[in-house]
């Protein structure tokens, strides 16, 4: 049963597809595009990371946000992927008969049947991603937050990968746990500690800091196959 909520707003959602060949084909590679969702995203943490030493006036410095918001990120997925296990499961609303949702090219999203569809992990990880840098400047917050919304988060909506419930939880625990990981008692104990071993030994740094980038922007897809070979779970 789905309540009034999410019927409402995938149904109205759901009348857009198949109206237009190129805007049904541009949001499918939205969302399955890597370069398009964690690519960019973990390109603009590198720019401000080498960009901006310090953040605006009476905020901590951007490395140590940054650092502790890639932190979050790996707490939020872990915290939303537990929930997707535990939780009762949740089809995809493409997968619900009642509403009977259009399909873009009248195919079904390969992603769709993998796991329980509440909460998002994408929600989590790239609204996760967006609160950090305000954490930085407003200003750039809010452009990421609106390219989350635009280029991340509608796209699943639209592709019927997700309810709206599933996106906003999804997107509050990523919230949540980067607001906690950028603590001021953890950034002037741990993260600052950790820039420091980063400048007395910036090669094993810089490369450890490279491959979490890169799992980050592929939303731990090698570490959940790993996960999964090992215990059984993703």
């Amino acid at each position: 049963m789905v309540n009034a909520f999410d019927r409402e707003i995938i149904l109205g959602v759901n009348r857009l597809v198949n109206q237009s060949k190129h805007l049904d084909e541009f949001i499918n590679f939205l969302s399955y595009s890597d370069l398009v969702k964690g690519g960019v995203l973990m390109a603009l943490v590198w720019w401000v990371w080498f960009q901006c030493k310090d953040a605006a006036a009476g905020c901590a410095p951007a490395q140590r946000v940054l650092l502790a918001t890639l932190t979050g990120c790996l707490l939020g997925m872990a915290v939303t992927r537990t929930i997707t296990h535990v939780a009762p499961y949740r089809d995809r609303p493409l997968h619900v008969a009642e509403l009977h949702l259009k399909t873009v090219r009248g195919e079904i999203p390969a992603d769709s049947n993998d796991t329980n569809s509440f909460p998002s992990d994408h929600a989590t990880l790239f609204w996760a991603l967006a609160t950090g840098f305000f954490f930085i400047s407003r200003r750039l917050g809010w452009a990421v937050a609106a390219y989350v919304l635009l280029f991340i988060s509608f796209p699943r909506l639209y592709l019927g990968v997700h309810f709206p419930s599933d996106l906003l939880v999804g997107g509050l625990i990523g919230v949540v746990a980067v607001w906690i990981t950028n603590r001021p008692w953890l950034h002037e104990h741990v993260f600052a500690r950790v820039l420091v071993w980063g400048e007395r030994y910036p090669s094993p740094f810089y490369m450890g800091l490279f491959l979490f980038t890169y799992q980050v922007g592929a939303m731990f897809n090698d570490v959940r196959v790993l996960l999964h070979a090992v215990f059984g779970t993703h």
